[in-house]
């Protein structure tokens, strides 16, 4: 096990380096971070100072040795807008991110996951049906939009809900429904397809001719396998929903990692672009190194060697 877990960490700082590397090449392509921050009557040689200050000036190459060297020890620079460390500004706004990423997640796995299995249990009934559009229409539906009518219906006609900020239940609720649909939806499929397939094996049908309950056969025997790819969906999906609450953040005006990064890549602001995209990332390799720990608690079967 401890063998296994330090490989996946070797593989994970090689992941890293990788993903700082197309970052820092990426947001260089957008353009020079100077022009914005100089006012307009900035002569040549202010502007020229400026980028050497900066470190713009050197060659390409010399500044990705300096950024890896840097990123290996924890310094991802200073932010161009905010002036102050990148690192330790994306950390006060990831509390934020996290809540409502958690919140979304709980909203999607309470909604999914029991109406997966009633779905595949009951295949071919009305609450199937129920379940396929929802599912249809979950992923169909972008977030955008769908945190649009959510601000239009329940904050400016019903005035049940406010539109914006955080702190509260409240505050907290739209957007956690916004963000968490489409992973509701993905999630809900992926449980009915699963329970379908292990409800068709042999080991159920035995448990079933033993004499064994509907409710004993379904919870002991199959959920429990079913919910090994589960996992694995579970796992992407809440790394998607650190990745993808740029847009839900933006809607609702919430303080987090997500609308920072559009602040920054509007604003060209290097340093911070670089740390939420590798602090997304090292969460990404972090649930996925626990989800590949968890296959061993839910089936006996797998090892790691």
């Amino acid at each position: 096990m401890l063998r296994y877990i330090s490989k996946r960490l070797l593989y994970s700082l090689l992941v890293l380096i990788g993903v700082g590397a197309v970052v820092f090449l990426l947001v260089r392509l957008s353009g020079d971070p100077v022009l914005l921050l100089m006012p307009p009557e900035a002569t040549n040689e202010d502007i020229e100072r400026m980028r050497h200050l900066m470190g713009l000036d050197r060659p390409l190459a010399v500044q990705f040795v300096v950024f890896l060297r840097d990123m290996l020890q924890g310094n991802m620079g200073e932010s161009l807008r905010y002036r102050q460390p990148a690192l330790p500004l994306m950390l006060e706004r990831l509390p934020a991110t996290l809540e409502l990423a958690g919140a979304a997640m709980a909203f999607a796995v309470v909604i999914s996951i029991p109406l997966g299995v009633i779905a595949a249990v009951r295949r071919g009934s009305w609450i199937d049906t129920f379940a396929s559009v929802f599912a249809l229409i979950g992923q169909a539906t972008p977030v955008f939009w769908l945190g649009l009518m959510g601000i239009l219906l329940f904050s400016v006609k019903l005035r049940w809900l406010p539109s914006q900020g955080r702190g509260t239940w409240q505050q907290l609720l739209m957007p956690a429904i916004t963000l968490g649909m489409f992973s509701a939806a993905m999630i809900m499929r992926m449980t009915r397809s699963a329970m379908l397939e292990v409800l068709s094996q042999d080991y159920v049908r035995t448990a079933r001719a033993k004499g064994l309950s509907n409710r004993v056969v379904i919870f002991k025997h199959a959920l429990k396998n079913a919910m090994i790819p589960v996992i694995t969906v579970l796992g992407l999906q809440f790394g998607g929903l650190l990745g993808g609450s740029v847009v839900t953040e933006t809607v609702f005006a919430w303080p987090g990692v997500g609308r920072l990064l559009v602040q920054s890549i509007l604003g060209r602001d290097y340093p911070v672009v670089q740390a939420i995209t590798i602090g997304i990332s090292l969460v990404f390799v972090v649930i996925n190194l626990v989800v590949d720990l968890t296959y061993g608690l839910l089936d006996p079967r797998v090892r790691y060697s």
